[in-house]
């Protein structure tokens, strides 16, 4: 490993020890605990990730897919922690984005726009 290397992955490591120590990476994780625990939150968080996943991959949505995500949205309205877990999930990954445009600046560069991240 070259010597650069290795500065970046010790940096990488702390970098990870302090995000994981954060308010909103504690919050997800104590979120996901609670659903690991809950079979019917488990079922339901897993339902709605390979919907939205399918959807994604597909390019679009069709009106079978329409009305089985508006359902699954329906029933994680309805359940206090899967819910919550979405929004923390949301949170931690603007968050992280937020990061990425930090080190970015720093760097001058676009790392989201390098990967098709961003808007529009």
């Amino acid at each position: 490993m070259t010597e650069d290397k290795t500065v970046i992955t010790e940096a990488s490591n702390v970098l990870a020890e302090k995000l994981v120590k954060t308010k909103k990476y504690q919050e997800l994780e104590s979120l996901k605990k609670k659903i690991n625990k809950n079979p019917d939150d488990r079922k339901l968080l897993k339902d709605y990730q390979e919907k939205t996943n399918m959807i994604a991959m597909m390019g679009g949505i069709n009106f079978s897919d329409d009305n089985q995500l508006e359902q699954l949205k329906e029933k994680i309205n309805d359940n206090k922690t899967v819910s919550a877990y979405l929004k923390a999930e949301e949170a931690w990954e603007k968050y992280l984005e937020e990061l990425f445009v930090e080190i970015g600046n720093e760097l001058e560069f676009d790392f989201l726009g390098s990967l098709g991240g961003g808007c529009c």
